[in-house]
């Protein structure tokens, strides 16, 4: 028994954790219980088509039980509405399947059976459920009876008296399971109804305690809220003045004049207060006077020196005290602050403010305004003006620094001017010195010169000069740039002069080299600094026709040359000229290249390939020049003083010119 009632408890109690009322929690055990009742009949029937050898009727009947199951296990995971549907729904299916296989007859009977179930599963409503329970059940019992035929199971049983026995007992099951329900719902509903009623009571109570105590705070939250009405609006009108202070003082310290500050400070001021005149003195401790500018309407401007003796003037004497004045009454007020003033002009103001100035905790100056009409200021706009006063103060320390910024900018462009002009002088008497590079091309085959300073002066030069069989080219780049590299270029020109021009003996490239150098070393040691370092990288080519081959010696300077569609190189020595003592006499190399048809010399300074671009910002190399250089040896000379041009523009891009840049390509 033990193990019924527990059974029983289990299957009743399924999916109670999700309900949330008694009422609800009625409803589910009942479908739980009912549900039970007809898995108890179904089993039962079951059982009976077993002993009678319906095989297939009971295993219908079971199919229908594992239906009904599975409708409590819906209600186990709290969904009750989708169980009782499933529910009703198997039962229909059960009437059907035995309407199918009993006839319409025997099938009826659970059609009565569903009208006796559906007002305990789906009614709330107490007032009418206990008729619904008494009409469905007499129903039921009338149509058994007299519409079906029932016989009395005493006097003759058999297979559809059993039947109908089962349904009669279930049907007295389920109406006392629905009474059991409506007295549970009646009960409970009775019961929450009392506690409802007591804990509204309660609460009534207490809201009637609170309502007081509301009160009370009312009163007191309407005192904090007039407050913070007046903090607020107290905080408005400070954030107000704090907005218009910084926007006055934006726009007097975007002035860079001393007038245009003045202008501004009038315009302001007059959209916060009353200003019919004002005063602006600034302190110039040269001269040891207060310079004072004054502002009438906005349109007549005074201007006057004041020194500190003059305290019969008020702002000279409020400037010396260096402490602010409100006079609202100034006829009146003036002479007790200072006994010294006296009436002066044609017309006294009626009310007027005064603020000093100061930088460092120095004296800068004093600023007033006056008003015609008297008790117009109050100290909030003195506050006004105190604050504006350190805007005013950096306005004017700004404009005096501007003003001796573009004094010394005016002399600064002056001078540069004159080291322009200068420089482009020297440009033009370093370009008298070289030779032109029409006469040098005319005497060549084919030829280019691509000749870029940095600057306009340039420390790269190329020199030329024909005696008789022989054309001596030179390729030079000297110690820096700029003028500092036009003053070595105009030595080294008159050097090669004295050294080829002037001696009518044969030299080749390397005494050429050597004699250079010593000349250069003496020059540079006569000076007062023994520690000159100035020099150059050269490159000197002597082409010969009667022996139709070429000399090359190099300070620190290569020589290339392209003889079937290959590039060679010629190596200088490794040290420039102007290096060593003046007692050391440097020694270079000669290298003689026989000439053939097609070949092509090209001499050329560093600062191609020293130039920085592309990219990733890096140095155009030695190896890529050379590389390029081959790659456009095929074109004629013209030609490729383009494409030179064109390839270092493009590698620098906007990047600024590193150093001179010079480039000699040469075909005999």
């Amino acid at each position: 028994m033990n193990l019924i009632q527990r059974l029983w408890k289990f299957i009743s109690d399924q999916g109670i954790e999700s309900a949330d009322s008694i009422m609800v929690h009625a409803r589910i055990r009942t479908l739980n219980r009912t549900a039970a009742i007809v898995i108890g009949m179904l089993l039962f029937y079951a059982l009976i088509n077993v002993f009678q050898g319906e095989v297939f009727i009971a295993s219908s009947q079971l199919v229908l039980l594992i239906m009904v199951i599975v409708a409590i296990a819906i209600n186990h995971f709290g969904m009750y509405h989708t169980a009782l549907i499933f529910f009703m729904a198997t039962l229909n299916l059960s009437i059907l399947s035995q309407c199918w296989l009993l006839g319409a007859p025997s099938g009826n009977h659970y059609y009565f059976l569903l009208a006796a179930l559906f007002p305990i599963l789906a009614t709330d409503r107490k007032d009418i459920i206990s008729g619904l329970f008494i009409l469905s059940g007499g129903l039921f019992i009338f149509t058994l009876v007299y519409l079906f035929e029932f016989t009395n199971p005493m006097f003759y049983v058999s297979y559809g008296s059993i039947f109908r026995i089962g349904n009669i007992i279930a049907v007295i099951v389920l109406l006392y399971l629905g009474l059991q329900h409506f007295k549970i719902q009646s009960v409970t509903y009775q019961q929450w109804m009392k506690e409802k009623s007591m804990a509204v009571q309660l609460q009534s109570n207490e809201l009637e305690g609170q309502r007081d105590q509301l009160l009370e705070l009312n009163e007191e939250l309407k005192q904090q809220n007039d407050k913070i009405q007046q903090h607020r609006m107290r905080l408005e009108k400070s954030f107000w003045d704090i907005q218009m202070l910084s926007e006055i003082g934006k726009n007097i310290t975007s002035k860079l004049s001393i007038p245009e500050i003045i202008d501004a400070i009038y315009e302001d001021l007059s959209l916060v207060m009353s200003v019919e005149v004002f005063i602006l003195g600034i302190w110039d401790r040269r001269q040891e006077h207060l310079q004072v500018t004054e502002l009438h309407r906005g349109i007549e401007k005074r201007y006057d020196n004041y020194t500190r003796d003059e305290e019969e003037t008020f702002g000279v004497f409020a400037f010396n005290k260096m402490q602010h004045y409100v006079l609202n009454d100034f006829e009146v007020e003036a002479p007790e602050h200072n006994p010294a003033w006296r009436p002066m002009g044609e017309k006294l103001p009626a009310a007027a403010i005064y603020v000093p100035l100061m930088v460092n905790e120095e004296p800068f100056g004093m600023l007033s305004v006056s008003s015609p009409e008297k008790n117009v200021y109050s100290d909030h706009h003195l506050n006004i003006l105190q604050n504006l006063a350190v805007f005013i103060t950096n306005a004017l320390e700004n404009a005096r620094i501007y003003s001796q910024l573009e004094v010394q900018k005016s002399e600064i462009e002056r001078q540069n001017k004159d080291i322009t002009d200068s420089i482009t002088y020297a440009s033009r008497i370093q370009k008298a010195v070289l030779d032109s590079s029409e006469s040098i091309l005319s005497q060549f085959e084919d030829a280019f010169i691509f000749y870029q300073p940095r600057d306009i002066v340039s420390g790269d030069f190329y020199w030329f000069h024909r005696r008789e069989h022989r054309r001596y080219v030179v390729v030079a780049d000297c110690t820096g740039h700029g003028v500092a590299g036009a003053f070595l270029t105009i030595m080294g020109v008159d050097f090669l002069n004295e050294i080829v021009i002037a001696d009518p003996e044969h030299k080749q490239p390397h005494q050429i080299l050597e004699e250079l150098n010593d000349k250069f070393l003496w020059m540079t040691y006569r000076q007062a600094n023994k520690s000159i370092t100035d020099g150059m990288d050269v490159a000197v080519l002597v082409f010969d026709e009667e022996e139709q081959q070429v000399e090359f010696a190099g300070a620190k300077n290569n020589m290339w040359y392209v003889r079937d569609e290959e590039i060679h190189q010629v190596r200088g020595n490794h040290f420039s000229i102007g290096r060593g003592g003046p007692d050391l006499h440097t020694q270079f190399t000669s290298v003689t290249i026989p000439c053939q048809a097609g070949d092509r010399f090209y001499l050329l300074s560093d600062g191609f390939q020293d130039q920085f671009g592309g990219p990733r910002y890096k140095k155009y190399l030695r190896k890529k020049l050379r590389n390029f250089i081959l790659s456009i040896s095929h074109l004629p000379m013209a030609e490729q003083k383009i494409q030179v041009a064109q390839e270092l523009f493009r590698w620098m891009g906007e990047n600024p010119q590193t150093d001179d840049i010079l480039v000699v390509g040469l075909e005999p």
